[in-house]
């Protein structure tokens, strides 16, 4: 079986064929295509995993997976915003902001932002710095800032941003007691 494997198997073949039967010599192709064909693969996937797993330890190929992951949501941004730009001044107002509720092909684009369209207020609100307009870098900058769940570093920011606040209350109200005393306000 060895020497059929890997060596010479062509003479044990026809020896088996001459002086037992001759269908030995379609157990012979037989074997050796399918014992070949299972080497070849496994051998192949072995080499592809290999690959995969060098690769995706790269650090140069890590960083520009993610770069171009970045610049194709870039640009879906941008195409979102030129779809929601309806008069085309390059600012997007409420009105056109909200329209997208209205066509189900908008809202379903926008849902692969993570937009849904009852979130249209809060996040307009988000997006906007004051001046009842959304401009690209306004849209950018905050639709990039709302995309995906909430990190422990947002959280912990929240929080730091949350108690600042509450120093600033209490100070303000007079209150120097224990944190106990501080909670119940």
């Amino acid at each position: 079986m060895f020497e059929i494997s890997v060596g010479n198997w062509v003479p044990s073949c026809r020896l088996m064929m001459r002086h037992v039967s001759e269908w030995f010599g379609l157990f012979y192709i037989i074997y050796r295509c399918m014992l070949c064909f299972a080497v070849v693969s496994v051998i192949g996937a072995v080499f592809i995993a290999e690959t995969g797993r060098v690769a995706a330890s790269d650090e140069k190929v890590a960083l520009l997976k993610k770069q171009r992951l970045q610049e194709s949501y870039s640009r879906r941004l941008r195409e979102l915003f030129k779809d929601l730009d309806v008069d085309g001044d390059g600012k997007i107002s409420f009105d056109e902001f909200s329209h997208f509720n209205d066509d189900a092909d908008m809202r379903h684009y926008m849902s692969t932002f993570e937009v849904e369209s009852h979130d249209t207020l809060k996040l307009f609100e988000i997006l906007d710095d004051g001046d009842g307009h959304v401009d690209i870098d306004e849209f950018l900058r905050g639709m990039v800032a709302v995309k995906g769940h909430a990190r422990s570093i947002d959280i912990v920011c929240i929080l730091k941003h949350m108690e600042h606040l509450d120093g600033k209350i209490n100070t303000l109200l007079g209150f120097h007691g224990s944190p106990k005393q501080k909670m119940m306000f």
